[in-house]
């Protein structure tokens, strides 16, 4: 679990595949809100800080 703080919450999940990218996870309402990719940790994590509702 990675604690961030965004306005759709602030605790996710964290995966990472074996060519090194990261994804993190939230349940949002009935939803599953995923943000992944090849970017950066750092970058994911400064784009969950920037969703809004």
């Amino acid at each position: 679990m990675l604690s961030l703080d965004s306005a759709v919450g602030s605790e996710w999940q964290t995966w990472t595949d074996e060519g090194g990218d990261t994804g993190y996870s939230i349940e949002y309402g009935d939803e599953t809100l995923l943000v992944y990719g090849s970017a950066s940790p750092a970058d994911l994590q400064e784009l969950i800080g920037l969703l809004e509702r």
